[in-house]
């Protein structure tokens, strides 16, 4: 998985522990921010997708269709990780 097009991340998809959806609160806004343990690429609106790696650093990916984005790392991983449901 490749994030960011200035300051780029790159994402082995087997080092993805779990992911879920996930509503980003209205302080994480747009853009790239640090979390204290992951960060946050958000491009529009306030559904994401959490993707929690085997370090257990966090990502936070913003997104208009997360369940797209479920489905897609669900393919890739070969449904080999935890899928977590939000509260």
């Amino acid at each position: 998985i490749t994030l960011g097009w200035i300051l780029k991340k790159n994402i082995d998809v087997s080092e993805i522990k779990e992911f879920s959806n996930f509503e980003e609160p209205l302080f994480y806004t747009w853009g790239i921010k640090p979390l204290a343990n992951g960060w946050i690429y958000s491009v529009d609106g306030y559904k994401a997708v959490k993707i929690i790696l085997r370090d257990d650093t966090v990502y936070v990916i913003g997104t208009k269709n997360p369940e797209e984005l479920i489905q897609t790392l669900q393919s890739v991983t070969r449904n080999k990780v935890e899928i977590k449901k939000e509260s």
